[in-house]
């Protein structure tokens, strides 16, 4: 076949593929959520990335206009368990209002996608005082099932290439991005879950949870690898991300501190203790002075609503551990006298 007669089946082609990609971003937007076909790859909610810019945004206006101190911003980066677990009021509470809480924490279970959704604090948000790298030592397993169909994601039918598909992932999940920028219009149209920037929503009143979600959990879990010491590895792409993330948030705040947060010990107990291990290296490799604080074992059952989100007094008590734990790092207030013994 000539280089004449390839030309129009080189337009049907890129013509279903257009038609094809543009269809996969119509249906994602109507389902409005993770449920759409690309999003149950890329896994990242463009509606809580604009809701997190949009903390951010408010965190820099406060700075910027006097009425936030930068000695006192304590940033929180993490996914559903800091969400849930650290509460801004219980925080500046504990610290007698001498700290301000930004959580922008998300939703996932894996470093790439914590990644992602921590990009707008590094690219237009304040610099802050101490950074809080609130993370579970089992998302560098990623949460990529083994037994989960391809066949479902047309995508990945076309592609059937895992770097190319993320990429389109990617290109798909910016796109929406922009087009919900477009709606949004500005900042202050942004509508937060929680109706105000500093505080979180989503949080789980029920002290407990059902015995089916439990189990639940277990199964997912296990499916993502989680439970497996073959998963892993400081040279995955899980660990990469954390390494990358690490590297721009010493760059970002004055201080970086690693938590490992709390788990429920039916969950600690079947993580693999490389899995630990691992992220120790991870932090290590990035700088061997980066403090790792483990506070996977620092509640007990009656704290948690399932095996990793805490409950109401959960809250309150990791609220309490994470403001002592911030204590040392933040700057005295402004126009404070220093006492005798510091002169």
């Amino acid at each position: 076949m000539t280089a004449i007669g390839l030309r129009p089946l080189a337009r049907v082609v890129g013509g279903v593929v257009g038609v094809f990609l543009l269809a996969n971003l119509i249906l994602s937007w109507a389902m409005q959520g993770p449920s759409g076909s690309w999003q149950r790859a890329a896994r990242i909610d463009p509606h809580l990335l604009l809701e997190i810019e949009a903390r951010v945004a408010a965190a820099h206006q406060d700075v910027t206009a006097g009425a936030l101190d930068p000695g006192a911003l304590v940033s929180v980066v993490g996914l559903s368990t800091a969400r849930v677990g650290l509460d801004s009021a219980e925080f500046a509470k504990a610290l007698e209002g001498r700290g301000q809480l930004l959580n922008i924490a998300a939703t996932g279970g894996s470093f790439q996608e914590l990644q992602r959704y921590a990009q707008p604090l590094l690219t237009h948000g304040p610099r802050s005082r101490l950074v809080l790298v609130a993370i579970h030592p089992s998302w560098l397993a990623g949460r990529e099932s083994a037994s989960a169909s391809r066949s479902l994601d047309p995508l990945w039918a076309l592609t059937h290439r895992g770097t190319i598909h993320a990429r389109l992932q990617a290109m798909l999940v910016q796109a929406r991005v922009a087009l919900l920028r477009r709606v949004e219009l500005q900042p202050s149209s942004w509508q937060l879950r929680s109706g105000d920037p500093w505080q979180t929503g989503r949080l789980y009143q029920e002290p407990k949870a059902s015995p089916e979600t439990l189990a639940a959990q277990l199964r997912h879990w296990t499916e993502f690898g989680w439970f497996d010491p073959t998963r892993f590895s400081t040279a995955n792409a899980e660990a990469k991300a954390l390494g990358q993330l690490l590297q721009g948030l010493r760059g970002h705040a004055q201080h970086v501190v690693v938590v490992l947060l709390p788990e429920a010990a039916e969950f600690r107990s079947r993580v693999p203790m490389v899995a630990l291990e691992t992220t120790r290296k991870v932090v290590d490799q990035i700088d061997p002075g980066l403090r790792l604080v483990d506070l996977r074992d620092s509640l007990g059952p009656s704290a948690f609503h399932d095996l990793a989100h805490v409950n109401p007094m959960g809250r309150m008590l990791l609220g309490a551990i994470v403001a002592d734990l911030a204590r040392p790092y933040l700057a005295p207030p402004r126009h404070s006298e220093p006492s005798a013994g510091t002169r």
